[in-house]
């Protein structure tokens, strides 16, 4: 065969694989996508419940910093 048949024929083949490429990205981005808007959720959820129970660090009665800063704030007042 001439040589220019192989090369139409390496060039449809790399044009092939060019396109197989483009579709295995969009693929993957959409899976990623998807995987971080779940991430991204169950991050929100969390933080919604983190903000329904406050935690204040000044009325731990068991934290030693917390007893002190306490009492700081009370000889402020």
């Amino acid at each position: 065969m001439p040589v220019y048949v192989h090369v139409i024929v390496a060039i449809i083949f790399i044009a092939f694989l060019y396109c197989l490429r483009i579709v295995y990205v969009g693929l993957r981005d959409k899976y990623w996508q998807r995987r971080y808007q779940k991430l991204l959720a169950k991050r929100n959820a969390v933080a919604d419940n983190i903000d329904d129970f406050k935690w204040n660090p000044l009325l731990d009665t068991d934290d030693l910093d917390a007893q002190k800063i306490r009492e700081y704030l009370n000889s402020k007042k």
